[in-house]
């Protein structure tokens, strides 16, 4: 669907998986949230709107 823009959360973003998933989803309009334990972990952080952090 062409101009759909959803909110999504990624889990576990600090791979590099997440971290191309995480592109993809921003390169395509689509407002992303990413979990991770540490921020300077998270692969994504230069691309997500926002980062929420937690170690439990």
């Amino acid at each position: 669907m062409e101009g759909f823009m959803m909110k999504i959360a990624v889990v576990a973003s600090n791979g590099k998986a997440s971290r191309a998933i995480i592109e993809e989803l921003v390169a395509r309009g689509h407002e992303v949230t990413a979990f991770a334990r540490h921020e300077n972990q998270s692969a994504a952080k230069h691309f997500v709107q926002k980062v929420i952090l937690g170690n439990h």
